[in-house]
């Protein structure tokens, strides 16, 4: 699924626009928050309906990105009814109070960093979501009660990191009747774990330090991939430093990407997009179990 301490909002979202959906260790580096000064969250309030403003375009970007703007590229920047409305939708989604303005809470909340799969997708229940399928939500075939994962072997990911994948493993199998198990055969595994850098021969290119995380695709593609250059930690627990990302937390939400689960409009989930910088998330809550059972039974 993006996780961080821009100076400005604008460069945020210049980094953000960089983000196309996917259906979607050896080094270090990690998540901050895209925190905007006071200054400029006053200038976005400011902003009024029918005038035209300097960058604009980069947030419908965002917007259109994200899944909730229809409108294709390029994009001008004036402030009008198609920015408003996807404003409005986002605002929805995330239970925002409705404005249709950039007011502060909603450049808050896209403010910070998340994952690159966007939102907007119909395969809605009341809260949990999943892909679409032209055959219904995509899923591992049904019978299925092992999954085999392997790690890309260029990463060399050391075994800190492995530990931390099987307690994801571990934690969705306890939910499900599927147990995983970790081969060496990267080929030929269901699940393809591997960091990368920038391009990689997928959309979208990852940003470096900050911005998105990873990306994950959709049964039964099963492939997560993370941004090598964040500042990745087994445990973030009783860290200060803001770049310092958790993987347990990134790699379980990735995770119920693979098996097909996508973003939920309930914070408190796995599945939700965003996650702040020093955050640490990595319990099922019950939204993330019933939309997991409803794929795959008991």
């Amino acid at each position: 699924m993006s996780l961080y301490n821009h100076q400005s909002f604008l460069l945020a979202l210049t980094v953000i626009q960089l983000f196309i959906t996917s259906f979607v260790c050896s080094a270090s580096v990690g998540v901050h928050n895209h925190g905007a000064s006071a200054d400029l969250y006053n200038n976005f309030t400011t902003y009024e309906f029918g005038q035209s403003y300097k960058d604009l375009y980069k947030v419908k970007s965002f917007f259109h990105q994200f899944g909730y703007l229809s409108n294709t590229p390029p994009f001008n920047d004036n402030y009008d009814d198609t920015l408003v409305s996807a404003i409005q939708t986002y605002q929805k989604y995330y239970n925002l109070k409705v404005t249709g303005k950039l007011d502060h809470d909603t450049v808050q909340h896209i403010s910070v960093p998340r994952c690159g799969v966007p939102d907007i997708n119909t395969g809605k229940h009341p809260n949990y979501v999943f892909f679409n399928g032209s055959n219904g939500p995509p899923r591992y075939p049904p019978g299925t009660t092992k999954l085999t994962y392997a790690f890309l072997p260029e990463n060399k990911v050391i075994d800190k990191f492995k530990h931390v994948f099987a307690i994801v493993f571990n934690r969705w199998s306890s939910v499900i009747k599927i147990q995983f198990e970790e081969t060496a055969s990267y080929d030929t595994a269901n699940i393809k774990i591997g960091f990368y850098k920038g391009n990689h021969g997928d959309w979208p290119p990852f940003d470096g330090q900050g911005g998105q995380w990873a990306h994950a695709f959709a049964p039964t593609y099963g492939q997560a991939h993370f941004d090598i250059q964040e500042n990745w930690k087994p445990d973030i627990t009783g860290l200060t430093d803001p770049t310092s990302t958790d993987l347990e937390s990134i790699a379980m939400h990735e995770i119920g990407h693979v098996l097909g689960l996508y973003h939920t409009p309930v914070q408190s989930a796995i599945m939700y997009a965003y996650i702040n910088s020093l955050t640490r998330k990595v319990e099922l809550t019950d939204d993330d179990i019933q939309g997991i059972r409803k794929l795959y039974g008991l």
